[in-house]
């Protein structure tokens, strides 16, 4: 096998990696603490303010944190974390005050669906496909996607809107635009991608990259996995993501060379791709297990950790639902009709 140069390093630091990351799984133990999420819950249920400042990007993060944890903890205290938290942002109507241009309106949409999933009540659903018709005459930029209403162009961007487009044509919209959300995504990825690898201020870059990842490995959860060609093309981008982020130092020693929030959606968007198999556990899920534990402690939801804002506490809940589903990899296919994950 001929490895170019930057495979090369990529390869052998995964391969160091190995046995470092086999031992912490086999150490990694995970002690849910009821009162810890009840604490966790309270915490994340403290939306009002985002309502009140129209601040809908801290909304959509807080929101599709409750329905990740919804998703993996299955209890009535996520259920009734989500769905008040929803009640909420419909009866204030929000999303529809602020300027539809802005692409972070559609970050809450994907909790819509997942609301409705599992309660059933329509309410949740009909609003995510009012909340979809704004896809239908989005302005695009000159490279073929969706243009945002600061005139920005950003990697990051995707995870504002990628996800939940994807969840609407599979759901509701006939699975029509699945070539307009690659279409999206390969448009972004050929112009921003390499720019952003190599870019000098290395810390911007590092949560670019982590943000985009975890918009890919979203994407690629909601979509309808027969549809390979797509799947794939979407997994390509994510590896590569995770890579560069590699490429850039993280290593099993620490991620040091990351803020707070680069470090969690980072070790979010690792962590799902172990559990969908987009990832080889065994090389990957060792080097976040540290950003794991500190979550899994629980200083950041106690108040303990006095540097956790809204974004912070937002994104180590993501964590910390990972965390949990991440335990169950092995079954995956098994009474599922063959599906990957559930």
């Amino acid at each position: 096998m001929c490895l170019s140069a930057p495979d090369t390093k990529h390869y052998n630091i995964a391969a160091g990696l190995h046995k470092t990351c086999a031992e912490k799984r086999i150490n990694m133990i995970i002690n849910r603490d009821a009162e810890l999420e009840k604490i966790m819950f309270s915490k994340l249920s403290q939306i009002d303010d985002f309502i009140s400042n129209k601040d809908v990007y801290a909304l959509g993060l807080r929101l599709n944190a409750l329905s990740s944890l919804y998703r993996a903890l299955r209890s009535e205290e996520a259920a009734d974390a989500l769905t008040e938290a929803l009640d909420k942002v419909l009866e204030s109507s929000v999303l529809d005050s602020v300027n539809k241009n802005e692409l972070k309106r559609f970050m809450s949409g994907t909790a819509m669906y997942t609301a409705f999933d599992f309660t059933g009540d329509e309410k949740y659903r009909n609003a995510a496909i009012e909340l979809a018709k704004g896809f239908k005459d989005f302005e695009r930029n000159d490279n073929g996607y969706f243009k945002d209403a600061d005139d920005k162009k950003c990697l990051c961007k995707a995870y504002q809107y990628e996800t939940f487009y994807m969840a609407y044509e599979t759901k509701d919209g006939g699975k029509e635009q699945y070539n307009d959300v690659i279409g999206q995504y390969n448009a972004m990825n050929d112009e921003l991608f390499a720019t952003v690898k190599y870019s000098q201020d290395r810390t911007k870059a590092l949560k670019k990259l982590s943000v985009y990842a975890a918009s890919l490995i979203d994407t690629m959860e909601v979509m309808d996995q027969m549809i390979y060609e797509i799947f794939r093309k979407m997994q390509d981008y994510y590896k590569a993501s995770v890579k560069a982020v590699l490429e850039s130092g993280v290593a099993a020693e620490g991620m040091d060379d990351m803020d707070d929030e680069a470090e969690l959606i980072f070790a979010y968007a690792v962590l799902k791709g172990c559990r969908m198999k987009a990832l080889h556990t065994e090389k990957y899920e060792g080097i976040v297990l540290g950003v794991c534990d500190k979550v899994m402690s629980g200083e950041i939801f106690t108040g303990e950790d006095t540097e956790a804002n809204d974004t912070i506490i937002s994104m180590a809940a993501l964590v910390y639902s990972e965390t949990v589903r991440n335990r169950e990899y092995q079954d995956y296919g098994r009474g599922k009709g063959g599906a990957l994950w559930s």
